[in-house]
């Protein structure tokens, strides 16, 4: 981190901020040339530092119509052991709704948050893109895993999402939607699923995401995202992510009647 920050003629300007398993670090900065910023440092093998992934955040600056922080500069090193790529971004009002990926405290949300909300998934369904959060072949793959059925997902329409909506990746009380790796074509609904499924443990809340998303969440293709979504959860679980999730997890997929969802 101290590397990235000289590297932009920058000071650190608060603590640093870890990812998950310690993965991605970010520090808010003041640079030389651009002032105020957020700077970000994802470090990876070699032969991992590549693909749609690693570049999710230089290609998000494609979208202009949802509120995201834009990239200002990033640099990239690598040697035979490690490289890593540093992004300075805007730095942006307010703060992330929870410090973790699932919601434990209600953030009280305003109506004006929630339409923020809904109007940047639907703007981003818009975008075109040849990136991909997800395929067939990997829900298939994941829910007959977890599940044992496959979730067929071929005949739902799919369009570009942000691929990792959780409550640690969107902002308050200013509306905006942060770390972009993950971002491109899923089933239509599969954001809203994955917030949803990351609010189960705050009752108040997962109601109110059911409520003013039902169309969505219990179209076929929104069923495809929750069957989807909680199949990721729960392979996370496995190493130890959600351990209060597991049960409410598989509780919301006999709720919805998934296993098998998509099939014939």
């Amino acid at each position: 981190m101290a590397a990235a920050v000289a590297r932009f003629d920058a000071v650190a300007t608060g603590r640093p901020v870890f990812g998950w398993h310690g993965r991605t670090a970010g520090v808010a900065v003041r640079a030389a040339e651009q002032g105020d910023a957020w700077l970000r440092v994802v470090v990876a093998r070699p032969e991992l530092a590549r693909g749609s992934w690693w570049n999710g955040n230089v290609e998000a600056e494609a979208i202009t119509t949802v509120r995201r922080p834009r990239i200002l500069a990033w640099h990239e090193r690598s040697d035979a052991s490690v490289a890593s790529r540093a992004e300075l971004m805007q730095l942006l009002p307010g703060s992330a709704c929870s410090s973790t990926p699932e919601l434990r405290v209600d953030p009280k949300l305003g109506d004006d948050w929630w339409d923020a909300l809904e109007a940047d998934v639907a703007a981003l369904a818009a975008h075109r893109t040849d990136r991909a959060a997800t395929t067939p072949a990997s829900i298939a793959h994941r829910t007959h895993v977890l599940f044992g059925e496959r979730c067929d997902s071929s005949g739902v329409p799919w369009a570009a999402a942000h691929g990792d909506l959780h409550w640690a990746n969107v902002f308050h009380s200013e509306f905006a939607l942060v770390d972009w790796e993950a971002w491109g074509v899923a089933p239509v609904g599969s954001d809203i699923a994955n917030l949803y499924l990351h609010s189960l443990l705050v009752p108040s809340v997962a109601e109110q995401i059911h409520e003013r998303f039902a169309a969505v969440l219990e179209s076929p293709a929104g069923r495809v995202g929750i069957a989807y979504a909680a199949s990721r959860m729960l392979a996370r679980a496995m190493s130890g992510d959600y351990p209060d999730l597991i049960d409410p997890l598989h509780a919301t997929v006999r709720e919805y009647d998934l296993i098998g969802v998509g099939r014939g």
